[in-house]
């Protein structure tokens, strides 16, 4: 698995880092060729405080499988919160991804077929 983190405006530390990986551990148990992904993570301060407004932070996660890509976005004045909301809405988009079983059934199903083959 190949995970890439960018920080972008956020600024790196030890702790972000650390609780970022334990967080993302979850998601890196539920796929099924965890060798052959790789997973990107953007965090960035899209309204710093210097300028005018409230702060807004913006984390996205693409995970690139063998056969299929995720994207999923998250914006908000609370950085962890958007996080978290981010790391489940793509553990729900890994959770739905038809495994190749499922997929073989379904395909039996639409020819008129039963999953057992009887």
């Amino acid at each position: 698995m190949s995970l890439e983190i960018n920080y972008g405006n956020i600024g790196r530390t030890y702790f972000l880092e650390q609780v970022m990986r334990a967080e993302l551990e979850s998601i890196l148990s539920k796929l099924r060729r965890p060798n052959a992904s790789k997973l990107t993570v953007w965090i960035e301060n899209e309204n710093p405080i210097q300028s005018a407004g409230p702060t807004q932070y913006r984390c996205t996660f693409r995970l690139k499988t063998p056969r299929s890509e995720h994207t999923v976005q998250k914006k908000g004045a609370n950085f962890y919160r958007n996080f978290r909301s981010a790391k489940k809405a793509l553990e729900k988009k890994v959770r739905r991804q038809p495994t190749r079983a499922n997929s073989v059934e379904a395909k039996k199903m639409l020819i008129g077929g039963t999953p057992n083959g009887f």
